[in-house]
């Protein structure tokens, strides 16, 4: 028996079919193994290389089978000597089975007739990111023989000896983010293959990125590269890299093409279609999960005007439910303003669950947890000192996912909490002027068995106050 890296050999195939599914069995018996080395002139055998399992799409799943056979042939051929092929495959569920493709399944390449070409139906019932013939937790697939009907000797059983040919894909995106100015960004990228960098590529050009919903590609820059091994990477992002030019919650990223390539040279070519057609759809990109970059806007200086009537009939702090993503009024607002809710709350949720409950599962991807969102609890703190250290005012405000601010759903119906300061201490007084310290925390939680925390952030806050007298800077 010969082997080669990533190619089964011949003598491999009988034992792959042994135990094939039925589909498969009737034309496994009908020839022994005596006569599967015998080549004749018709039917055409398949060459011994060139035969390739083959990712179209950049998607990560298997989507084409193209054969190179020894001689050309044309639709008779396929219509009355090529009986059919049979493959195995990993199918969505993580099981190996059996493929029947009939002959006249399959197209002639218009380019070289020598070349056959099946293009699978329905790629979605085979195993997601799955790029190579080597994955031996699964077993022996990724075989493939041909049957063929020769001419006054029945059925010839022809194995095909098959090689892969699907460059890797990024599977997994996971994005921890700084809890802090003076912290680094971490992006872990897994891929569905082991890889290395390809011959003549750039480390610092190896990925590109877009943001939700657009066209418009960038290279994504990053401080360092760490593998970790042949499979994962860690992207760093300090200092020098810009906010808006680090990736976030719910970005997509890919391969730049010629840059990334799995251990049999398979890589993303720059004249695949799917990288040509570009657009918001493109492939293959896979969505940025993980820590959501909260957005704590404040407005570190403000006027007030005590007489106004606003001021005098609120509380010292107060919690407004605002429009998801509105822009801070820097005349009136003083506090704490956050989003909160969208797809890049669930997708921190499901990491912080995967962490908790399934850390050692490596094929259970994060967008596949279950939650239920009226399990998901947050609490915002805002605590108020003076510049001596004297407590103001404090506000702590609980939202329940599921509660009625967000329609019954924050995940599907984001909106933006704002914890607004009326410029009071807790007893109901007017403060004067001054320099204030606000100290916010916030706390994620899922309130399951056990609970899982989620996001527990502090950040602290100076802010001037100017208190106005007459009738300027009033409250619209």
């Amino acid at each position: 028996m010969v082997f080669v890296r990533r190619v089964f050999a011949i003598g491999l195939t009988v034992v792959a079919f042994a135990s094939a599914s039925s589909t498969s069995a009737e034309k496994t018996q009908a020839k022994q193994p005596s006569h599967m080395l015998s080549l004749i002139r018709q039917p055409v055998p398949a060459s011994q290389k060139d035969n390739f399992f083959q990712d179209i799409d950049g998607d990560g799943t298997l989507d084409q089978i193209t054969l190179s056979l020894l001689g050309p042939i044309d639709s008779n051929y396929l219509k009355n000597q090529l009986d059919s092929m049979v493959y195995t495959w990993v199918d969505s569920s993580g099981h190996i089975k059996s493929y029947l493709v009939k002959g006249t399944d399959f197209t002639i390449d218009s380019k070289n007739p020598k070349r056959l070409v099946y293009k699978i139906p329905n790629p979605k019932a085979f195993y997601s990111y799955l790029t190579d013939i080597d994955t031996t937790h699964f077993g022996v697939y990724g075989r493939a023989t041909m049957y063929a009907n020769s001419p006054g000797d029945g059925q010839s059983v022809l194995p095909i000896l098959m090689t892969d040919g699907m460059a890797p894909v990024i599977r997994e995106a996971i994005l921890r983010v700084a809890d802090n100015d003076n912290s680094n960004d971490i992006l872990t990228l897994t891929f569905s293959e082991p890889a290395q960098i390809y011959s003549g590529a750039s480390d610092k050009e190896l990925f590109e990125i877009k943001a939700p919903g657009s066209s418009d590609t960038r290279i994504l820059h990053y401080s360092e590269i760490l593998w970790k091994n042949n499979r994962t990477v860690e992207l760093t992002f300090g200092k020098s890299i810009r906010l808006d030019q680090r990736p976030s919650s719910l970005d997509s990223i890919r391969f730049n093409t010629n840059t990334i390539a799995d251990f049999a040279g398979n890589v993303v070519p720059s004249d695949a279609e799917y990288v040509k057609q570009g657009g918001a759809s493109a492939k293959p990109f896979k969505v940025v999960v993980g820590d959501i970059r909260f957005k704590l806007t404040t407005v570190p200086k403000v006027s007030f005007n005590p007489s106004d009537p606003s001021i005098r009939a609120a509380q010292p702090i107060v919690a407004i439910v605002r429009e998801y993503g509105s822009a801070a009024n820097v005349n009136q607002d003083q506090g704490l303003i956050i989003d909160l809710g969208s797809r890049d709350l669930l997708f921190t949720l499901q990491q912080a669950i995967k962490n908790k409950k399934f850390a050692n599962d490596s094929t259970l991807l994060i967008e596949n947890i279950p939650v239920d969102t009226s399990k998901i609890r947050i609490r915002l703190e805002l605590s108020l000192f003076t510049s001596s250290g004297d407590f103001v005012a404090s506000k702590e405000e609980q939202v329940d996912c599921g509660d009625a601010r967000f329609l019954g759903n924050c995940i599907d119906h984001p909106k933006q909490i704002f914890l607004q300061w009326n410029f009071k201490s807790q007893n109901g007084r007017v403060v004067g002027s001054g320099v204030y310290y606000a100290q916010m925390r916030i706390h994620f939680w899922y309130d399951s068995s056990p609970a899982v925390n989620v996001v527990d952030r502090e950040k602290l806050e100076a802010w001037g106050v100017i208190r106005m007298t007459g009738n300027t800077a009033l409250r619209q």
